[in-house]
């Protein structure tokens, strides 16, 4: 983490914000931050280190594609695709239409309404970063199945 990013998120009192936000919204889809901390090793330049929720934990094995979905198509290819593990991009999503996620309209709601507060949150910050990582999983019959994860998301 750049030294910025630190300013911004501890001295400038985005986690405590952040920690309202996911108190108050605990099916937010924004990533989960448990710790951010500076490492000093003699000789060496302090580095900044934060701590986050692992996405894929146990099933990494079963990814079969990882996408960073901005909602935006410019400039929002990876081209440098070299395994089912590779994240790609909003363009990526639209061409590859083997990989689609049906929800029914009560999830739709839910979802356009936890992604609304989080960008109420994002911007009362004057944050504008705001990305939905969608992992597909290989089923158990090896059939595809989709799992929206968090920032960013997980749908539990």
């Amino acid at each position: 983490m750049k030294d910025e990013e630190l300013e911004l998120l501890a001295k400038k009192g985005v986690l405590e914000k952040y920690y309202s936000h996911v108190n108050k919204n605990p099916k937010s889809l924004l990533a989960r931050f448990y710790g951010i901390f500076t490492v000093k090793i003699k000789f060496m330049k302090a580095i900044n280190i934060i701590i986050m929720d692992n996405l894929m934990g146990e099933h990494r094995e079963q990814i079969s594609r990882v996408y960073d979905l901005k909602g935006s198509t410019f400039q929002r290819i990876a081209n440098n695709v070299t395994n089912t593990k590779s994240v790609r991009k909003d363009l990526n999503f639209l061409e590859e239409t083997e990989y689609r996620v049906h929800v029914d309209e009560e999830l739709h709601k839910d979802l356009l309404r936890r992604m609304a507060k989080d960008k109420e949150f994002l911007k009362s910050c004057h944050l504008m970063d705001y990305s939905l990582l969608v992992v597909f999983f290989k089923s158990r019959e090896g059939e595809q199945s989709s799992e929206g994860s968090r920032e960013n998301s997980r749908t539990d």
